[in-house]
């Protein structure tokens, strides 16, 4: 029975130290891994959109621009071509609702990513204090990731990942994340 115990004790161990060194690894891992060219990337600090991240600049236009942008591709491209917004480390700061709805017909809403480069490295801090979304009775979102008619199946396949959204101080209203599931 101990020894039973003891292996099983020894097989968790070892299972955590591996876990462990495998979670360190992956910023390393990160770090060096490049995005092919031809990947349906923006950069939302790359050229047109030149977001800074510094904390200070307001970034909202240049985040809106880069999720517009897939509006301006020919209709459906985004069913059959994901694409993903890449925020790289920074503050980002914003001032009003970043707004994923399109004007193009059902499923246009689809397939579109948020993606940071890390959690803690990635903030999106909506301004304090910010004008609209001071108000409880009033909630406002920060970022809409819905369907144009609210409907479930036009914004399917959305996803924001490695990336905090601070809703700033005094914005009681403010919701990070409207989203569809």
């Amino acid at each position: 029975m101990i020894r039973t115990m003891h292996s099983g004790l020894v097989a968790h161990l070892v299972g955590a130290i591996a876990a462990l060194l495998i979670t360190a690894a992956l910023p390393a891992m990160a770090a060096a891994t490049a995005l092919p060219t031809d990947a349906n990337v923006i950069n939302v600090k790359a050229s047109p959109y030149n977001a800074k991240g510094d904390g200070t600049t307001d970034d909202t236009a240049a985040i809106q621009a880069a999720i517009s942008d897939f509006d301006n591709a020919a209709v459906n491209s985004r069913y059959t071509h994901p694409r993903l917004i890449y925020f790289p480390p920074g503050t980002y700061k914003v001032s009003n609702t970043i707004d994923n709805r399109s004007t193009y017909p059902d499923w246009y809403n689809c397939s579109v990513q948020l993606f940071g480069a890390g959690q803690n490295d990635v903030i999106i801090k909506l301004k304090d204090n910010c004008s609209g979304f001071t108000s409880a009775a009033s909630p406002k979102s920060i970022f809409i990731w819905i369907g144009e008619h609210y409907a479930g199946n036009e914004a399917f396949r959305n996803a924001a990942n490695n990336l905090t959204i601070d809703v700033g101080i005094g914005n009681a209203g403010a919701i990070g994340l409207e989203y569809s599931s």
